[in-house]
């Protein structure tokens, strides 16, 4: 994460919650400044920030030299009332988000375990032997963190917030034990240590799916009536504040402008007439086209408009001297490692779904690619496809964002011609899936697609790096690794 007021908001509404949940009650004294600045890896001014606000409207005391201490009260029924309508919300999607946890986060779990050494089973040993809810979430993250990843750590946090884990207690679960889950954090310890990895998925998704059914079981009982057309859906935001419609917007118009209604043409629509047509203010299309002329995808030209470029035309370099390009062109390089940890499943399970038709038409899709020489296009068509058809609605939800991630991509590309270390493997892919699909394997597909990323993620990552976005602008920034690497229990 980072500072500023965005996180400031996210860190009062963080607290906000556990006050509701009554994970902190009235007289509890909260975690100190510096405390906070390390779960949440921000600056002091930040956390001040959110406290300030939430003793201005009259949450926590705040006393010179001391921590401040919560005098929010509620009785016992509000906070039930508050928990019940928080799930009975999310109740029609927590069952299938559970799922997706489970399928993405898993393999990338396991690879976490290969890249440990012996003092990081040091430094996570302690959160299995007191596996409290806090702990068991330090646990996973600790663990990811092997990853590097910002975008993977971001994924996984905002699917913990939507199911309200980091806001409830122990007490919260009736049917959950502290003591069982303790045996099989160890066992997975245990099990990691000596390589086990097939058994270690065993032991990952066994204790995953006790804790979910203890959730669901404790939760089940309490819940209210909510209409369907109340249900909240799982959004991944990715960004938080005003960046997220901005770039939001701009990898839909990307879309408009490759794949979509505005693809071939010459111009986009005025300023008002997008403004309209995605329902944003004038000033945040004109943010987002600002935004997409310094990627190079689009250039307005007094007295005439917004020009376009589209798939296959040569276009100058972006302005990598712009902060947003950067982040974006790093989330994309995150999102392929994202990707080729999570996509077997996910991938499998979409195709598997798809009838003949949809199919048919998958391989006609592709051969118009091979014909045009358009093959850079066949790994999109896979991630739409699960975007549009996954059987899990959170599988649709991540792999919408991992497309839209690879659109930011293109235009680097597209400023330099071909790349061949992945140009040809993408002749290769698309040549696959049409042989593999019209024989109805549908493993042999996943096994050419996951093969294509893990060719393309190294190559990702040379090419962004030809262009000087060096190795550590696409990783976990130094701050956070350090405190992952250096949190105790004293820490939680």
């Amino acid at each position: 994460m980072e500072s500023g007021q965005v996180f400031a908001d996210f860190i009062y509404e963080y607290f906000l919650k556990c006050f509701q949940f009554q994970r902190y009650r009235c007289g509890d004294v909260l975690p100190s400044i510096n405390t906070c600045c390390k779960k949440f890896n921000v600056a002091d001014q930040t956390v001040k920030s959110a406290l300030k606000q939430l003793r201005k409207e009259g949450y926590i005391s705040v006393q010179q030299g001391r921590p401040a201490r919560v005098i929010f009260q509620q009785t016992e029924e509000q906070s039930n009332r508050y928990i019940r309508q928080f799930f009975s919300e999310r109740w029609n999607v927590f069952s299938d988000l559970c799922q997706t946890i489970e399928v993405v986060f898993q393999p990338l779990l396991i690879e976490s375990f290969r890249r440990f050494d012996e003092s990081d089973y040091d430094i996570l040993s302690p959160f299995a032997e007191q596996a409290n809810i806090e702990n068991i979430i330090h646990f996973y993250c600790f663990v990811l963190q092997k990853m590097k990843n910002p975008l993977i750590l971001n994924l996984f946090w905002e699917c913990l917030l939507f199911l309200g884990f980091p806001y409830i207690s122990d007490r919260t679960l009736e049917y959950y034990s502290a003591e069982i889950a303790q045996k099989r954090l160890q066992d997975i310890i245990r099990t990691a240590k000596t390589g086990e990895w097939q058994r270690l998925d065993e032991f990952l998704s066994a204790f995953w799916r006790e804790f979910v059914a203890a959730a669901s079981n404790s939760i089940e009982p309490y819940l209210l009536p909510i209409p369907a057309d109340r249900q909240i859906t799982f959004v991944w935001r990715i960004y938080r504040g005003r960046p997220q419609i901005c770039y939001n917007l701009a990898t839909r118009i990307m879309y408009e402008i490759y794949l979509g209604r505005y693809r071939g043409q010459q111009f986009l629509p005025s300023y008002e007439k997008l403004a309209e047509e995605y329902r944003v203010s004038v000033n945040t299309v004109r943010r987002t086209i600002r935004l997409l002329t310094q990627l190079r995808v689009t250039l307005p030209i007094s007295g005439k408009g917004i020009r376009i470029s589209s798939l296959g035309d040569s276009t100058e370099q972006p302005d990598l001297t712009v902060p947003a390009i950067v982040r974006n062109l790093a989330l994309f390089f995150q999102s392929f490692e994202l990707l080729l940890y999570s996509c077997e499943n996910v991938v499998r399970s979409t195709l598997s779904s798809l009838d003949q038709e949809e199919k048919s038409k998958m391989i006609s899709q592709l051969k118009d690619y091979l014909d045009a020489e358009n093959c850079e296009l066949a790994p999109w068509c896979i991630l739409i496809s699960a975007a549009m058809r996954a059987p899990l609605q959170g599988f649709r939800e991540i792999y919408a964002n991992i497309y839209g991630l690879a659109l930011w991509g293109y235009p680097l590309k597209a400023s330099q011609g071909k790349y061949p270390a992945v140009d040809d493997k993408a002749v290769w892919l698309t040549e696959s899936l049409v042989k593999y699909l019209a024989a109805d394997d549908i493993e042999s597909c996943t096994a050419a697609f996951k093969e294509f990323v893990s060719i393309a993620l190294p190559s990702i990552e040379k090419y962004l790096n030809l262009f000087g976005i060096e190795h550590a602008e696409l990783q976990m920034s130094p701050s956070a690794r350090k405190y992952y690497q250096t949190i105790s229990m004293t820490d939680v």
